[in-house]
């Protein structure tokens, strides 16, 4: 009964993440970077702008709903060992560099798997998603597992394939 004490928080808490997840991919969606690291609007400015502040308010919601987490818990370093945890931590890193202006397409897809996934993961905190997030937490385990076991030969072929088809600039 103490989850029907809790369930709006846990539910606006949800809504929360959710809209700050289509705000980030929506101001991901509107900037571009060219290849020299600059970013140009490809939104209306106007429109870009206005999911920019949004952004801004959610995300500081964001580090104060992680800075009270932090601030909570007993032993610090209990924070840092929690997977969802480290999620966010990445989710604010990734953030705070797009925020700032750096530009990078790596840095830009880094930022949408994680806050994807954080949103996937807090999903599946509802009880009848949350068999199907257990299904997805194994099998993503497991093919982990078999991806580490192939990297060496992964690794190999990459290398091979980019050493026999580069072409030099030269």
């Amino acid at each position: 009964l103490k989850w029907k004490r809790i369930i709006m928080i846990f539910l606006l808490n949800i809504i929360f993440f959710t809209l700050f997840v289509i705000f980030l991919t929506a101001d991901i969606f509107c900037t571009t970077c060219d290849r020299y690291g600059f970013v140009s609007n490809s939104c209306m400015p106007a429109a870009a702008g206005v999911v920019r502040i949004i952004l801004y308010i959610f995300f500081a919601t964001l580090i104060l709903r992680e800075a009270f987490q932090l601030i909570m818990l007993p032993d610090k370093l209990n924070y840092f060992k929690s997977l969802e945890n480290l999620l966010e931590l990445g989710i604010i890193v990734t953030t705070v560099l797009i925020l700032t202006g750096f530009c990078s397409k790596f840095l830009t897809a880094v930022s949408l798997i994680l806050s994807w996934t954080e949103l996937i993961l807090q999903f599946g905190c509802i009880q009848k998603l949350a068999v199907y997030n257990e299904m997805l937490k194994r099998v993503t385990w497991n093919y982990m597992k078999f991806l580490l076991w192939y990297l060496p030969l992964i690794m190999a072929f990459t290398f091979s394939f980019y050493k026999l088809y580069h072409v030099d600039e030269t």
